[in-house]
């Protein structure tokens, strides 16, 4: 699939910085375990959805179930959907290097 395509089908497009990812409950990042998984990033630039300078991708790490995982420092362009509860989420099909992003 094109950027250009994932960028008209996801909800929350943006360049960001990876800060740290940790296990997530009640919305907090507690530490590194198996489960549901969030990361912080700064925001670099948003190419769609809210204008944000930090934000928290929700995501899986099994790769069984198309996860991924970020190295702190990583720069990176997601395409997240947003979740049953509004959260962007994201997997190893909708994170691409920086360097791809769409010509705006």
């Amino acid at each position: 699939m094109t950027a250009e395509r994932q960028l008209a089908d996801a909800d929350y497009v943006i360049r960001a910085r990876s800060m740290g990812t940790g296990l997530v409950c009640n919305g907090e990042i507690l530490h590194e375990g198996d489960g549901m998984w969030m990361t912080r990033f700064n925001v670099v630039k948003t190419l769609k959805g809210p204008e944000r300078t930090e934000t928290f991708i929700h995501h899986d790490e099994a790769p069984e179930v198309c996860g991924v995982r970020f190295t702190s420092g990583e720069d990176v362009l997601i395409f997240a959907k947003n979740d049953a509860r509004g959260y962007p989420r994201a997997n190893a099909c909708s994170i691409r290097p920086s360097k791809d992003a769409p010509t705006e």
